[in-house]
């Protein structure tokens, strides 16, 4: 894990944009604005609460992903301990289902379809029994 310090400056907002800075799609800004830099790979014009270095959000994991425009993605993730909460809990989920499906997690998805591809064969067999049964229940009361 990085613990790059951040370099946070307040421009303009004509010269944050002519120095790179990303502004976040939707967000309205004054004439100055917090621009953020960290290291040699984001530079950003603030849409928030930031830390003094990258190290002290700790675990970060991603909960949300969606597309809001041509080539503009945002994510929502949660940092620290509920980050390690929420990975310890979906580490326990994988490994009741490795257990259940009596399947590494690698196989996971294959089992499932296959579980569920039977599961469907079966509810048309059944279908076709209870027409069956239903037919031949016709005949014996016509008897």
């Amino acid at each position: 894990m990085l613990n790059t310090k951040l370099d946070v400056t307040i421009k303009s907002f004509d010269d944050a944009k002519a120095a790179g800075a990303e502004a976040l799609f939707g967000e309205k800004y004054g004439d100055e604005v917090r621009v953020v830099r960290v290291g040699d790979y984001s530079l950003e014009l603030c849409g928030g609460t930031h830390v003094k270095q990258t190290g002290d959000i700790g675990s970060f994991k991603i909960t949300e992903e969606a597309s809001l425009a041509s080539g503009v993605r945002r994510i929502v993730a949660i940092t620290g301990q509920k980050a390690v909460e929420e990975m310890q809990s979906n580490a326990t989920v994988l490994s009741t289902l490795q257990q259940l499906l009596n399947t590494p997690p690698s196989g996971m998805a294959e089992r499932i379809s296959i579980l569920l591809q039977e599961k469907k064969d079966l509810g048309k067999k059944l279908k076709q029994k209870k027409i069956q049964s239903s037919s031949e229940i016709d005949l014996l009361s016509d008897s």
